[in-house]
């Protein structure tokens, strides 16, 4: 599930207003994805995966402490796991550094066929730096570098897939505001550049992304957003149990769908998130596809 809401976490997360709140809630997912541990546990050919439906939790938090007029201590969690950091405001612009921590589960050996595929343990730990700027009043703008070690507890492939590695990951973010009949209106715009440096050369690869969105206040309490994402994902050398270069094309859509103060509560909201991405690779093997709906509320303090 770690890499379905991608693509909002990304358009929302850097232009959040550090508001504190804490969001709980849940949905249904359908997955197509031979390297996730909700695929099926034994397989016969190295052939595209099959649909896996799953009901799946969602949660997601931030709590800041203002230490004075410059300076914020913040901790946040999301489905791209705890974050612990700080935000330094300036005449020049707002400084974000932080270190981040996420452990999921994988194959130990995703290509074993005729038997069952046993979990393992995946560690990522690293840090992030980013700074946010505006060229004018309507625009906010965010440059974003992360860093992060990605640690198998055991894998059972050959020396040229082996997964363990660094993952470098490099965001130019903007958000422009306008109106519309007098309804707020926002254009994103975000580039993303992916590096991952595996053990295996053939597990290593770069990404390029790009994601177009907007997000429009439909009434005071209602507010709706969509995203669509393109992108391009290209790996270094041949998979040698494929026999071949592997690359995929990414593209997807996601929306979201926010009631603030739902009945009259104060302080509450309710998102509706759906979306939809594939990544359609020159061998099946590789194809991926994510659908997914979830309905979560949240309380901001």
């Amino acid at each position: 599930m770690k890499k379905i809401l991608l693509p909002i976490l990304l358009a929302t997360a850097s232009f959040a207003n550090e508001q504190n709140y804490i969001e709980i809630g849940g949905g249904i997912a359908k997955v197509k994805d031979n390297f996730s541990t909700e695929s099926k546990k034994t397989i016969i050919h190295l052939n595209e995966a099959q649909n896996e439906s799953k009901s799946i939790p969602y949660y997601e938090m931030y709590y800041g402490y203002n230490l004075n007029d410059n300076l914020d201590l913040y901790v946040s969690s999301d489905i791209n796991g705890p974050k612990i950091g700080s935000l330094i405001n300036s005449e020049v612009g707002v400084f974000d550094f932080g270190l981040k921590f996420n452990l999921y589960k994988e194959w130990k050996n995703p290509f074993l066929k005729g038997l069952n595929r046993e979990e393992t343990n995946v560690t990522e730990t690293g840090f992030y730096s980013g700074y946010g700027f505006s060229l004018f009043d309507n625009h906010e703008g965010m440059i974003r570098y992360e860093f992060s070690t990605i640690d198998y507890k055991e894998e059972t492939i050959s020396n040229d897939l082996k997964r363990e590695g660094n993952r470098h990951l490099l965001f130019f973010e903007n958000k422009f505001n306008s109106k519309i009949s007098n309804n707020e209106l926002s254009y994103i715009t975000n580039l993303s550049y992916e590096k991952y440096d595996a053990e295996g050369k053939s597990s290593s690869y770069d990404k390029y992304e790009l994601l177009l969105g907007a997000t429009i206040n439909l009434t005071n309490d209602f507010l709706f957003s969509i995203f669509s994402n393109i992108g391009r994902k290209d790996y270094e050398q041949i998979n040698p149990i494929l026999n071949t270069k592997i690359n995929a094309d990414i593209y997807g859509v996601n929306t979201i769908f926010r009631w603030n103060k739902p009945f009259s509560y104060e302080n509450t909201y309710l998102n509706i998130k759906t979306g939809y991405e594939k990544e359609e690779a020159n061998h099946n093997f590789y194809n991926k596809e994510n659908t997914y709906s979830i309905l979560s509320i949240g309380y901001e303090f």
